[in-house]
Formats: structure tokens, C-alpha cells, sequence
């Protein structure tokens, strides 16, 4: 007697993974381009050194850190918004950092505060403090705005709205395009004042935009449920708090970046090239930021890991490419030549660098998958630790690199986030092994191709 074959049905292709994927990857993608951009009109402005490391370890990086605890916001979001009574009163916590880290911006910019952090812990040079400062003061919508935005786009993510985030950054960049075309064309500012001044008021847009668009979804998607099933303060701030201290915690690799560089050799050099470089690797590896909401949103599917997984890993081989495409060829020197106009004794640094952060975009693409995969099962210690033994390497690297190392510092600090982002990925693995294990052994090894 013969056996019947039969074909197993994947839970979820690859091409509805893409389908989901690409519109926050296209998000991601020019939220981290947005740098880039105003890294390239500041390098075609006057005194384009000072102002692009004023820019890239101060005026960015400042605001970049303050925002660090409401960086995992729209992941607590998507994951914890299931009725209105829950979206509510989170959304009080969302607000409530809006208004306080507002604050702290303030008291960063408008003290001596600014002075002990960039010229005692950042080791910068006179000359960039005293031109990040005004820049600073014009990013102060950042913060609020940024918080006031991740909460409601948690929302849109959750409920598969992510074509409205795709086209708030599109908004965000546009309002980048207008200001700086009109202070241009009016004349008489620095290029730092023109690339913040935009900056400040594009993000404060695309935060209004979000803000009107996701009232229909929380109309329509988000039902009261007479508080069954509301998240009590205690269990949020468990689950909460180490994504936050592991937010800051990553957002502290910026600053050690600056003060490494600081007190390494060729110190102006690396500080002005490394955001060039930077940002535009980031700006490719960022579409593996997606494979975090992309994970969230199909995770509650049992049996979906292996696709997930095989999908991700595709989105990282690909930035993988992107940017080898650019560093083995000689589009690289064109952009740095015609696109961003580096100063000419800048470029060697630059090449040598992107060699160095090539293989970065596999390793942040499956990073942000785990990250998702923890978002959704609420093991947010985890990547808690995870972090600290990513730090543990970086601030290892560093104390060795600043007693031995004669080179550019720029060579280290790549060097070491390489180094450092694998260790990070190698613990989230190890560190889910027993819930995937068990995942699997949930739907009885059903292969998903």
C-alpha cells in the first residue's frame, strides 16, 4: 500500500515578507540617509571641517543620545497596543518622555553642562564645540518629536500600516529640501545652521503627519475590551526598563566613538570623516532595521522562524553587496568627490574605512531580527546582556587601541564596531536558542521552506 505524499504550505513566503518589509525598509533607509544628506550640504559650505565634526559629535550626536531611552518605543508599541485601554495609558508614559527629555535637551544646550560633556568627556576641540552649539539649540524639537512619533508608529506597524510611515519620511525629507533651499537662497548662515535648522523642523512635520494619520487606525482597529487585558504599570516598566537602559547603553557607543577618536591619533581628521563614512553605511544597513517591525509582525505565526530567519538573512547579504559594490568600485570616490564634496586629504580615510565596515550589514540585519524575536516574547533582559558584553568589547578595544595604536582612530572605532556588533549577534543567539527550540517543537518540526 502506497503512502500518500503531501506538501507542506509555508506559513509565510518570502515574497509576503517583502511585501511587508520594503515600505519601512524604504522608512529606515531615508531616515538614515537624512544625515547623509546634510553632511553633503555642510561639506559645500565654508569651513566644511569644523562644521561637518561639529555636526556629526555634537549637534547630531547630542540630541541622538538624549532620545536613547524612547529609541525601542515604537517596538514596545507594536507589541503592547492591543486595546485602546492599553494604547491610552501608555500613551501618557510616550508623552511624558516627549516633555521631559525636551527638558534635559534644554539643560544640556543652555548650561555649562554642554562644556564638561564636549570638551572634558568628549576630549573635542575648541573650535568645533563653539560651532555645535547653535546647532544643538536648533535641533531642541528633536526629542519631543521623536517620542511623540515611534509611539503612534508602533501602531501603524502593528496593524500593517506601514506605507503611512514610508510616506512621513518622504514629508521628513522634502521639509529638509524646502529649509535648506530657502536659507541657501537667502544667505548668511553657517552650513551647520542650515543642515540643523532643517533638521529640527523636518522632524517636527513628519511627527505632526504620524500623528494625523493613525487616528483612523486607532479608531477602527483599536477596541476598548473593558481593561481584560490591560498591562499594569509594573509588568510594563519590567518589561520596559532594560530596553531602555539597553538603549542608552547603545546610544553610548556614539560618544565613546568621539572620545576614542579624541584621543587617538589624527583627531580632526577621523572626527570629520567618520560621519561621512558612517552615514552612509548606516544609511545602506538600515534597511536591515526593518527585520525587527518585519519579525514583530509575523512572529505571532508559530512555525514562521525559518523564513523569517532565511529572509533576513537575505536583507543583510544584500546591504553586504550595496556596500561592496560601492568600496571595490570606484562609485565610493564619486560620492565622496561629487556627492558629499570631502575635502580632498579626507578621501584616503574614508576608502580605507568602508573596506573595514563591509561585513556590518549581516550582522545588524539578524541583530534587529532577534531584537523583534525578544520584543515579542517579552525576554527583554536578554538583549539587555547582550549589550554589556558588546560594551565589554568595545571599551576593551578602545583602552588597548588608545596605549598602542599609532594610526587614525577613525580605523579603530570601525574596527571595533565590527568586532563588537558580531560578539552581540553571537550572544542573541545563544541567548534564544531554548525559546526557538521550543518554538519549533511547538508545531512539530513542520518544514517552512
Amino acid at each position: 500500500m502506497s503512502e500518500k505524499k503531501t506538501t507542506e504550505v509555508p506559513v509565510v513566503t518570502l515574497k509576503e515578507l517583502f511585501n511587508t518589509w520594503w515600505p519601512i525598509a524604504i522608512s529606515w533607509f531615508l531616515l538614515a540617509f537624512e544625515p547623509v544628506f546634510l553632511t553633503t550640504v555642510i561639506s559645500r559650505y565654508p569651513n566644511a571641517e569644523v562644521n561637518l565634526a561639529a555636526y556629526g559629535n555634537i549637534a547630531w550626536l547630542i540630541p541622538i543620545v538624549i532620545q536613547s531611552p524612547i529609541m525601542m518605543l515604537q517596538a514596545a508599541s507594536a507589541a503592547l497596543c492591543k486595546n485602546l485601554e492599553t494604547y491610552k495609558k501608555l500613551r501618557r508614559f510616550a508623552d511624558g518622555m516627549a516633555v521631559g527629555l525636551t527638558l534635559v535637551h534644554m539643560l544640556v544646550v543652555f548650561t555649562p553642562l554642554y562644556f564638561f560633556i564636549t570638551e572634558t568627556l568628549l576630549n573635542i576641540p575648541r573650535e568645533v564645540v563653539d560651532a555645535g552649539r547653535t546647532g544643538l539649540m536648533l535641533m531642541l524639537p528633536w526629542n519631543g518629536s521623536i517620542a511623540f512619533r515611534r509611539y503612534r508608529q508602533g501602531v501603524l506597524v502593528r496593524f500593517g500600516h506601514t506605507r503611512r510611515m514610508s510616506i512621513g519620511t518622504i514629508l521628513r525629507l522634502l521639509t529638509n529640501v524646502v529649509v535648506v533651499t530657502v536659507l541657501s537662497f537667502i544667505g548668511g548662515f553657517s552650513g551647520l545652521v542650515v543642515a540643523t535648522a532643517a533638521q529640527g523642523l523636518a522632524v517636527f512635520a513628519e511627527a505632526v503627519f504620524i500623528g494625523i494619520v493613525v487616528q483612523p487606525i486607532i479608531k477602527s482597529k483599536l477596541q476598548p475590551d473593558g481593561g481584560k487585558d490591560l498591562i499594569g504599570w509594573r509588568n510594563f516598566a519590567r518589561y520596559y526598563t532594560p530596553f531602555m537602559i539597553n538603549s542608552i547603553i547603545m546610544i553610548i557607543y556614539n560618544p565613546l566613538n568621539s572620545a576614542a577618536m579624541g584621543r587617538l591619533p589624527f583627531t580632526l581628521a577621523s572626527l570629520a570623516t567618520w560621519p561621512v563614512v558612517h552615514g552612509f553605511a548606516f544609511a545602506i544597513n538600515n534597511l536591515g532595521q526593518a527585520c525587527r517591525e518585519l519579525t514583530l509582525s509575523y512572529f505571532r505565526k508559530p512555525g514562521v522562524y525559518p523564513v523569517v530567519r532565511k529572509f533576513c538573512t537575505l536583507v543583510g547579504l544584500g546591504c553586504v553587496f550595496i556596500v561592496g559594490l560601492f568600496a571595490f568600485t570606484p562609485l565610493f570616490e564619486w560620492y565622496l568627490n561629487t556627492v558629499v564634496t570631502l575635502p580632498e586629504h579626507l578621501i584616503g580615510y574614508a576608502k580605507n574605512t568602508i573596506f573595514i565596515m563591509m561585513p556590518l550589514g549581516l550582522t545588524f540585519a539578524l541583530t534587529n531580527m532577534y531584537t523583534g524575536i525578544i520584543s515579542y516574547n517579552r525576554k527583554t533582559l536578554s538583549l539587555l546582556i547582550s549589550t554589556l558584553v558588546q560594551l565589554t568589547v568595545v571599551i576593551t578595544g578602545y583602552s588597548i587601541a588608545i596605549r598602542f595604536w599609532k594610526g587614525p582612530g577613525i580605523y579603530v572605532v570601525a574596527s571595533v564596531s565590527l568586532i563588537s556588533g558580531a560578539v552581540q549577534l553571537l550572544w542573541l543567539i545563544f541567548a534564544n536558542r531554548k525559546y526557538l527550540n521550543a518554538d519549533a517543537a511547538a508545531v512539530n518540526g513542520r518544514p517552512v521552506k
